[in-house]
């Protein structure tokens, strides 16, 4: 693993975008994805790419079989889902029985930091979860099967 690498990974993660990526570094973006997957084939995982045709919430199995199959843990309650939308990264993590931080401002380009690249929905979310915290005084509720974990150890 060479910190070129990292810093590659690092710019598509900040971009979601190879090609600007590859601008920010300054690379080549064929050069750029050659030394990704380079990585991706030395840490075994694949770091910035999903499968075709898996769609959240609905790929909590996968998500729980791969971390298994890594040997990284196969309880989902030592999992975190990280994301910006309420009804698909959230709802995954709750279907998983694991923790999850919403990032309500969504992504932001660094280069242009007041565009908001949230979709319509994406934006609506924000005011339904207004609702769900504020009108109906709702508390996130802990992974399922935790409270049985915490008891057992």
């Amino acid at each position: 693993m060479e910190l070129r690498q990292l810093r590659y990974a690092v710019a598509v993660a900040t971009y979601r975008h190879f090609t600007r990526a590859a601008a920010s570094v300054p690379v080549a973006q064929p050069a750029l994805s050659h030394q990704v997957r380079l990585l991706e084939q030395e840490l075994g995982i694949p770091v910035l790419r999903q499968k075709e045709g898996r769609k959240k919430p609905l790929c909590g199995s996968e998500v729980l079989a791969f971390f298994k199959e890594n040997g990284v843990t196969d309880d989902p309650t030592e999992i975190a889902v990280v994301g910006d939308r309420l009804a698909t990264d959230m709802l995954l993590a709750r279907e998983m029985g694991s923790w999850s931080v919403w990032t309500k401002q969504g992504w932001r380009n660094p280069e242009m930091p007041g565009r908001d690249y949230r979709g319509f929905l994406s934006r609506m979310e924000e005011r339904i979860e207004r609702v769900l915290r504020g009108g109906l005084l709702k508390k996130a509720p802990v992974p399922k099967g935790y409270a049985t974990l915490r008891k057992v150890g």
